[in-house]
This record gives C-alpha cells, sequence and structure tokens, in this order.
C-alpha cells in the first residue's frame, strides 16, 4: 500500500505554523518543507542548547532554565530529521546524555526540575517516568547510530525490568511506540525483547483501532512503525495522519491549541520520510 502526503498539504502546514509557531517551529517546518536546510535549522536550535550539551524550554510543559531529559530527547529528534552539516551540537547532546545516565541504566530528571513546578510526566523519581525517558533517549540514539556511547546494554535491560506481559509498559503510551523501534531494532533478540516488541505493536493497533490515541501521538506511531518495519500497524497509523489536518492546515491534539504547531512539523516530517 503507497502512503503519500500531497504536496499541497504540506505547503499549508508551512503556512500554518509560520503564522502560529516560533522561529524555530517555521524553520522545522520550512525543513519538512524541503525548503530550508539543516544548517539554516541549526541556527534557531542553537539557544536551546545549554553549556553541559542539555536542551530547555522546546515546548513548554516545564519553563525552568535547566538541562532535562525531556527536552533533550527533542533537541536529538530535531537534529535527526535535520541533519545540519555542523555535528558539534550533537556531539554535546550525546556527551551530556553519557554523563547524566544512571547506574542503573536509565535516565531521569534532575531533582533541580521540582523547583519549577513540573508536570507528573516530568517528575524525577518515578518509575513509569524513567521507563518513558529512556526509551526516548535510546530510540533516538539507536536511529542516531550513537547507542554506543552510552551504556545502551544497561539501559535496555532497565527497560526489559519495567515491562509486565499482561499490562505492557506502566502508565504512558509514550513508552510503547519508542520501545517498540527499540526491541524490533536490536541485532540480538532474545525471546523477551520479541515478546516485548509484539506486545507494544498489539497495544499501539489496539488503541488506534478504538479511536484511544491523540492525534501527536498518531504521528508518533506511524513514524515508529514506519522506522521499525512494523507495516500492519503504519498502514492502520497513516490514514489517520493524513485525516488529521484541519482546514486551516495545522495538523489536530487533544494536548491544546499552543502545541498544534509542533504536531504539524511532526506530521510534516514524517511526510518528508519520502513514504
Amino acid at each position: 500500500m503507497k502512503h503519500t502526503v500531497p504536496e499541497e498539504a504540506l505547503a499549508r502546514g508551512l503556512e500554518y505554523v509560520r503564522r502560529n509557531g516560533t522561529g524555530l517551529m517555521g524553520a522545522l517546518a520550512a525543513h519538512a518543507a524541503g525548503v530550508a536546510s539543516g544548517d539554516d535549522v541549526l541556527v534557531h536550535l542553537r539557544p536551546y542548547q545549554n553549556h553541559d550539551g542539555g536542551w530547555e524550554r522546546f515546548d513548554g510543559d516545564m519553563a525552568g532554565s535547566l538541562s532535562t531529559i525531556s527536552q533533550t530527547w527533542l533537541g536529538l529528534q530535531w537534529l535527526l530529521w535535520t541533519r545540519p552539516s555542523d555535528t558539534t551540537p550533537l556531539d554535546r547532546t550525546v556527551e551530556f546524555l553519557r554523563q547524566s545516565q544512571h547506574d542503573d541504566g536509565y535516565w531521569d530528571e534532575p531533582d533541580e526540575i521540582l523547583q519549577y513546578d513540573p508536570p507528573p510526566w516530568m517528575v524525577p523519581g518515578r518509575l513509569a517516568n524513567q521507563l518513558w525517558l529512556t526509551s526516548a533517549v535510546c530510540c533516538k540514539l539507536l536511529e542516531l547510530g550513537r547507542e554506543f556511547e552510552v551504556r545502551f546494554d544497561a539501559a535496555v535491560e532497565f527497560l526489559r525490568s519495567g515491562w509486565e506481559e499482561e499490562e505492557g509498559f506502566p502508565v504512558f503510551l509514550h513508552t510503547h511506540w519508542m520501545a517498540l523501534y527499540i526491541f524490533r531494532s536490536l541485532k540480538e533478540q532474545n525471546d523477551m525483547d520479541r515478546r516485548i516488541a509484539r506486545g507494544c505493536a498489539r497495544r499501539l493497533k489496539d488503541d488506534l483501532i478504538g479511536d484511544k490515541v491523540d492525534g501527536t501521538d498518531v504521528t508518533s506511531i506511524a513514524y515508529t512503525a514506519l522506522k521499525s518495519g512494523t507495516r500492519d500497524l503504519f498502514d492502520v497509523a497513516f490514514p489517520i495522519v493524513v485525516g488529521n489536518q484541519a482546514e486551516d492546515g495545522g495538523w489536530t491534539t487533544g494536548y491544546g491549541d499552543v502545541h498544534r504547531p509542533l504536531c504539524t512539523i511532526e506530521a510534516m516530517h514524517l511526510a518528508a520520510q519520502r513514504l
């Protein structure tokens, strides 16, 4: 089955983001539309990277000026999608992640984040948060081919320890699509890895069919399904993504209008994967 997004849809998305988003968002959308280079985007990305190599304040969920894992994985994602010629920002990001990985293999938000009244999914010390943050970091490092620069095996073992055969991963659907890519991409898979991958795919597909997934998350699922070769999941997710573009050119999300530009950018970058 061939899946495409019309060029006209991308042009409308770009205009929506330019009207409603920041300069960075406009540059990311322009890159997805093929009218800006990765180097053009990097000019707008640089102010969000801190001296320690971590990233801050991309999506407005937490306005504190400190490096967080939840923002750093987004930095990885934008660098992955735009591939600027200067690799220094990526190198610094990977070093930050190497330094901030915990002894047990996971990533967690710094305790300092508590000064800024973070939302529940950023509160440190919670297993569900550690699992989604660790899956997010591993997913992007693996896609970038930089997983060998952290203790990746320890991180994967931590993810395995959080899997419940009947329940899956706790709380967050996000962990499931990130883990799907990880466990389908491992060079040496054991039986548990294959069960986790199948379980993640089944949970994601069931939730899509049951109309339980927000528009932004549908796009993330479609992207992961494409990259992991989970074609039956992609065939369910992608038509929903196409149908989620509104009359104003932007993609819809239940997370609030403030998140619509980023939702639109993600959908546009999915389309730019040359489906």
